[in-house]
Formats: C-alpha cells, sequence, structure tokens
C-alpha cells in the first residue's frame, strides 16, 4: 500500500515552491527517515530530485534525529553544515537536531501562528523569506 505515490499527497502548495526555489538557483532534496521504497514513489510526485539528492535513513544507515544522519548527508552532497538549510514539520527530526548538527532549520507547522522566524505555516509564506535572500 505504501509502496506507490498514489497512496500519498502532495501539498498544493509543494510543487509551486518546488519550481520557485530552484528557479532562485537553490539545490533541492529530500531528508526523511523513510525505506528504499522512496525513489519509487517521489518519481510519481511532480517534484523534480536527483536520485542522490534524496537522504533516507535506510540508505543512509542512520536515521534522523541521529547527527550519523546529516553528518552522512553532508559527505555526499559535500558541503559544510551551515551551508544546509532543512525545512519540515517535526521539531525534533526536522528542527532541532539539525540545528545541533550546525545546519539551518525552518519548522512548518501548517495552520499555525507563526511563533518566531523559523517557523512558517505555509511552504508559500516560507518561499517569501527564501526567494528574497
Amino acid at each position: 500500500h505504501f509502496a506507490t505515490h498514489e497512496n500519498w499527497a502532495v501539498f498544493d502548495d509543494a510543487a509551486p515552491t518546488w519550481t520557485l526555489l530552484q528557479q532562485r538557483g537553490y539545490t533541492l532534496g529530500v531528508a526523511s527517515n523513510f525505506d528504499e521504497r522512496l525513489p519509487q514513489i517521489w518519481r510519481g510526485f511532480p517534484l523534480p530530485v536527483e536520485p542522490d539528492l534524496l537522504f533516507y535513513s535506510s540508505r543512509l544507515g542512520f536515521p534522523k534525529p541521529s547527527p550519523l544522519f546529516f553528518r552522512a548527508a553532508e559527505r555526499q552532497l559535500d558541503l559544510a553544515p551551515e551551508q544546509i538549510l532543512i525545512v519540515g514539520d517535526d521539531r525534533e527530526n526536522d528542527w532541532e537536531s539539525p540545528l545541533a548538527a550546525g545546519w539551518h532549520a525552518l519548522l512548518l507547522r501548517r495552520g499555525a501562528q507563526p511563533g518566531s522566524d523559523q517557523v512558517f505555516s505555509s511552504l508559500t509564506e516560507m518561499s517569501g523569506l527564501l526567494a528574497a535572500r
């Protein structure tokens, strides 16, 4: 059931935000605690990503929030921690742990009132900040 993209959904603001950020020159990838089914599922979405920019725990050998997950992604990207931004909806896995690893992080809380300049209620709101930089 979970191995095909038909059983997953992409939020309406994902594709336009993805396109805008790519046009602005950002390199975009995916960081997930999913397994080896992710590449096949991802191919069904309207969000193009190179296979080497799919970072998932079963491939890297470590799940988020382990610092080893972030170190493995850095090595694969050949980037320093401070050069990487992660956007996610899980406080521990996508915000606290990446920040502790030296990454930049933005927390997505759909429909919530932003609590700081690192918390956003939509990808559209977040993309406005990134597009301006």
